[in-house]
Parts: structure tokens; sequence; C-alpha cells
């Protein structure tokens, strides 16, 4: 690959990060306009399956892996469906937590379903998302109610563990 291939692919990267880190940014701006949080979440979704249209008709030739994709697909929408109204009651800071947990819900899953025995470094990074998030969505921290929609909030990272 060429230096330049390289830079486009950094910079591609780094974008795609800025603009997944501020979903939850955004969100809250989205429901400050009165946009509902299944609203807010068809138009995520929309926006990337009109992006990724092109490719739909190669489904056609590998139908399995399509029919996974499209299951994993509709459990992460309908997770972050939940996120998203999620993050219309709670902190942006509490919401971002809890999505941030997918990596030790992909090691978890990764042991569990494909019987992929993590290494120290995946448990101890696991143990460490586990961890933050504790400290800052702990019993302590959440009001009234609240720890059943944090329950509901949990589904999106563990469909984009499903993902990964």
């Amino acid at each position: 690959m060429s230096a330049h291939g390289r830079a486009l692919g950094a910079a591609l990267v780094l974008a795609a990060s800025a603009g997944f880190g501020t979903i939850p940014l955004f969100a809250h701006l989205a429901f400050d306009a009165d946009v509902a949080p299944e609203t807010a979440t068809v138009a995520r979704f929309a926006i990337a399956s009109a992006c990724l249209s092109p490719w739909l008709p190669a489904a056609v030739l590998r139908p399995r892996p399509a029919a996974l994709a499209l299951a994993t697909g509709l459990m992460l929408g309908f997770g972050v469906a939940m996120w998203f109204r999620a993050l219309a009651a709670l902190p942006v800071a509490t919401g971002t937590m809890i999505f941030y947990l997918f990596p030790a819900f992909a090691v978890a899953i990764g042991w569990a379903v494909f019987r992929r025995a993590p290494s120290a470094a995946l448990l101890g990074g696991a143990a460490l998302v586990l961890g933050g998030a504790a400290l800052v969505v702990g019993p302590a921290t959440l009001g009234d109610g609240q720890t059943t929609v944090v329950a509901h909030a949990l589904l999106a990272p563990i469909g984009y563990a499903l993902l990964l």
C-alpha cells in the first residue's frame, strides 16, 4: 500500500472514530429538539443502509452469512434504540460508559459462544472496562427507576459485541 493510501486510511479511521464518539452528544441534541429515540435510531441506520446498499446484490451469493448479518444488525438496531431511549433519561457520560462495555461483552461472548479462551491481556482489558463502568454507572450513582433504563441500554453493547 502506498503512503497516500495509508494516510487516507488513517484519516478515514480518525473521522469514523470522531463520528462514532459523538453519537451520544448528537443524540441528546436530537432529543432536546423533540426527536424521538426511535426516530433517531431509524435515521442513524437508514444513512448507513443507503451507503452500503450498492453491495446488497452480493448478499444473494452468500445467503447464510447475509441472514446472520441481517439478524445481528436488527439486534444491534434494537439495542441502539433502547440505548437512545436510555440516553434521553441518563447523562451523556453514563450512557457513553454503558455503550463502551462492548469490549467486555465481546470477550465474554467469544469465550462462551465460540469457545475462544481470552488471553491475560484481554481479561485484563475487560476487567478495566468493567471497573470503570462500575465507578460511573454503579448503583450509588443511579436515581430511582434508572436501573431498568440501564438494563435496557445494555442491549446496545451486547449487540455491538455480537457484531464484532
